[in-house]
């Protein structure tokens, strides 16, 4: 709470200059506050009522891989295989089944290629303000694509992880992009 109304980041937001920007950091605020206000009354009822059945909540786990890794194969067709080229998204696209993987349910899987990732990135940036990092993309865009899955009607909640400072050298370098034959924004 500190970090978003006083901390480094409401500062950040407050100079920023962007409407959108500034307009969904408002957002976020307000949803911050009000799930902090909601969230002891929920544990408060949910402890008093006996709970909730998990199974009636119609949980749909997701996980969305990059090029280069295995997961998608391993979650798919239980194969520890790589898929694609490697990605020049950083600290995502393992090639194990790590010990918070051993036990995990996954129901669907989506394999996203760097080039979807950064289409998607390049979008948000323009259209919502929405500075975000590679491993974001990759979520997002798994959300988008078990949306389209899953069709109308249905809640998807997905994590936006990282931002895209640390992606300078890469997501915003002309050279770099078309030495690799990636998507560059028209807005670059």
């Amino acid at each position: 709470m500190f970090e978003i109304f006083s901390g480094e980041a409401g500062t950040l937001a407050a100079k920023a200059g962007n409407k959108a920007m500034t307009t969904a950091f408002s957002a976020m605020r307000i949803i911050v506050t009000i799930g902090w206000a909601i969230y002891p009354l929920g544990y408060i009822f949910g402890y008093l009522t006996g709970g909730v059945d998990a199974n009636a909540l119609n949980i749909i786990y997701n996980l969305a891989d990059s090029q280069g890794s295995s997961m998608y194969n391993y979650f798919t067709q239980g194969k520890l295989e790589k898929k694609g080229d490697p990605s020049f998204t950083e600290g995502i696209g393992q090639a194990r089944v790590t010990k918070n993987l051993e036990n995990c349910s996954v129901d669907m899987s989506y394999f996203v290629d760097d080039n979807e990732c950064l289409e998607i990135l390049y979008k948000l940036i323009k259209t919502e303000g929405l500075f975000l990092g590679t491993s974001s993309g990759v979520n997002v865009m798994g959300a988008i694509k078990m949306a389209k899955e899953l069709g109308p009607g249905n809640t998807i909640v997905t994590i936006l992880c990282d931002d895209a400072n640390k992606y300078y050298d890469k997501m915003f370098n002309k050279k770099f992009l078309n030495d690799n034959n990636l998507p560059l924004p028209d807005w670059l």
